[in-house]
């Protein structure tokens, strides 16, 4: 009897922790995180002041002299970057990211077009100025 309620209270403290690690957390509201990728291109996201509405909140993402707007919901956000040429979007760089606390993002740019950086994709992080 007490190995199942030792295996129970096991198996029950190893779910709430991988539920933990996989919740991202929400970035400081009026925040600028400044960070880089892997080959020293500078990053910088923006958070607005106030929330788009509860639990969305909206922001700028830089890289390489381009600016994003991006919305974060749950911690987590997606980057694309295109041009329109003769009717068709041309991608420039496109990613994600999220937060892993309050001080902390990070993420990945999987396509990178780029004429202004090494046109390498990579990761990235930024850290709460």
């Amino acid at each position: 009897m007490k190995k199942l309620v030792r295996l129970l209270l096991l198996t029950s403290a190893v779910l709430c922790g991988s539920v933990a690690i996989a919740l991202a957390a929400m970035p400081k509201l009026g925040g600028t995180y400044v960070g880089g990728t892997f080959k020293h291109s500078p990053v910088r996201i923006t958070i607005d002041s106030k929330p788009v509405k509860p639990g969305v909140y909206h922001g700028t993402f830089k890289y390489c002299g381009y600016k994003v707007g991006i919305f974060v919901k749950k911690g987590h956000f997606g980057i694309w970057k295109y041009n329109v040429d003769f009717g068709r979007r041309v991608s420039i760089f496109r990613g994600y990211g999220s937060f892993t606390d309050r001080q902390h993002a990070g993420g990945h740019i999987d396509l990178d077009f780029t004429s202004n950086c090494d046109g390498l994709p990579g990761d990235w992080s930024a850290t709460l100025k």
